[in-house]
């Protein structure tokens, strides 16, 4: 039975409002009656790039979920005296990531609580200072009953300020809303690195390995790598193929005495320390020759990535120690 990983994703949070909501605030049309509302956010580094959000809201009064949403996100500057300013960026997500968990309840009652998540490309990017952003989901084409409503935490000033603002002309002019509002969301960072997962190392470097003071043997170092969908990685699908990384370790372990029964002679060990695609086997495999590590310690190997277009995680490593 093989148990594969999936890859840790290179994903950070750059701001996080994420109350329990006990209340709806607008965010269903940019114009008209109501209405856009924007909630406040703060950024205290150099530059930060936000490149997906997620937000929670429903659909009230008909609980039931539009069946296409059609949401905006838009990101502006502070004015300066508190409240949104020039737009920045707009992004149209259109009908973004939505899953259905549990309810939001307010005074109204339960209102079926709607997940939402989108990815936003390249982004935008940030200097430090108060930012504000705007989550409509324009529904009126769908011939629904209901209106989305953003999350809010109806009972907690804003992090910033006490008040969000409101607009009913896509953000010409904002009024404050004097209730203590504080909208549902989170801002991130992904890293569009792609992330390979590793599953290894096979036999017979999956255990700790020990050698002889004199001994040459070459390891076989095996190993599989798959994407984040579950795919195995070969030779054709990465820039550059993993590498074999060795260091030595204080701890010095445990191993196997003397173990050599699936080890290789020294002469056939690889000459770089890159790892080659064997397509029978469908695993990355080096030969790994020990000769030069001749001082009496323990030795961790690693794989890692072979350049900077792909990375490894989590990697495979394990020790081979010599007496």
């Amino acid at each position: 039975l093989l148990l594969f990983l999936a890859p840790n994703a290179n994903a950070a949070i750059v701001y996080s409002q994420t109350p329990t909501p006990n209340g709806l605030n607008f965010g269903e049309a940019p114009t008209g009656t109501c209405c856009l509302t924007a909630d406040d956010f703060v950024l205290t580094l150099p530059s930060t790039t936000i490149n997906k959000v997620f937000w929670v809201g429903a659909m009230a009064p008909d609980e039931t979920p539009a069946p296409v949403d059609d949401f905006t996100i838009n990101f502006y500057e502070d004015n300066g005296s508190g409240k949104p300013g020039t737009l920045i960026q707009s992004f149209a997500v259109g009908h973004a990531d939505r899953v259905e968990n549990g309810v939001i309840t307010d005074i109204n009652g339960d209102h079926l609580r709607l997940e939402h998540s989108a990815n936003l490309g390249a982004g935008v990017t940030l200097g430090p200072g108060t930012y504000w952003i705007s989550i409509f989901n324009n529904t009126t084409d769908n011939n629904v009953s209901s209106k989305w409503f953003w999350a809010v935490d109806a009972t907690a000033a804003n992090v910033v300020g006490a008040n969000i603002w409101q607009s009913n002309n896509g953000g010409t002019t904002w009024t404050i809303n004097n209730l203590p509002h504080t909208m549902f969301f989170s801002l991130e960072f992904i890293d569009p690195t792609p992330m390979m997962a590793c599953y290894g190392f096979f036999s017979p470097f999956d255990v700790p390995l020990t050698f002889k003071k004199k001994s040459k043997r070459a390891i076989p170092v095996k190993m599989i790598l798959l994407d984040e969908f579950g795919n195995v990685m070969t030779d054709s699908n990465l820039g550059a193929p993993p590498v074999v990384q060795v260091t030595v370790e204080e701890d010095q372990g445990s191993g196997i005495g003397g173990y050599d029964g699936d080890l290789l002679p020294n002469g056939l060990s690889d000459d770089s320390n890159e790892f080659r695609y064997d397509p029978l086997e469908m695993q990355w495999i080096i030969n790994l020759g020990t000769k030069q590590y001749t001082s009496s310690q323990t030795y961790t190997v690693r794989a890692l990535a072979g350049d900077s277009s792909y990375e490894i995680d989590p990697t495979c490593s394990q020790t081979f120690t010599r007496e």
